[in-house]
């Protein structure tokens, strides 16, 4: 069961040279919706979710295609002293086209390092578990 999902309908700029979805095009779907559901939770603007992405494993199941719709789904599978590890799947009519694992650090107010959780977002993410 995911924490968040958001749709989203493929363009035609989301292609590569063979008619398909770029596969960098599947991790920029799900850092969408990571990111909206970081702001949501949070109550901040998406460009003031201070979180970087320090490793991503991303399994390819089938192929997306121009005109799809996906449902980009998302949990916070963990908490560490600095980061956050992701779950994300992307479906297409009910189907998996990928999953993930992400793992993302908590940025400092200058982007520079990384800073440990806030305890106010430890609070929200049980919270919305709650």
């Amino acid at each position: 069961m995911a924490d968040y999902e958001t749709e989203m309908t493929t363009r035609y700029r989301d292609s590569d040279a063979m008619g398909h979805v770029n596969n960098a095009v599947y991790s920029s779907f799900m850092e969408h919706a990571a990111t909206s559901f970081v702001a949501e939770l949070l109550d901040v603007p998406i460009d003031d979710v201070p979180l970087a992405i320090v490793r991503l494993e991303l399994d390819f199941e089938r192929q997306i295609e121009i005109g799809d719709e996906v449902t980009s789904a998302v949990s916070i599978a963990e908490i560490g002293d600095r980061s956050l590890t992701f779950e994300h799947e992307l479906r297409v009519d009910g189907a998996t086209a990928a999953s993930a694992t992400a793992v993302r650090v908590a940025m400092d107010d200058d982007r520079e390092g990384a800073m440990p959780v806030p305890d106010e977002w430890r609070d929200r993410i049980a919270a919305y578990r709650d």
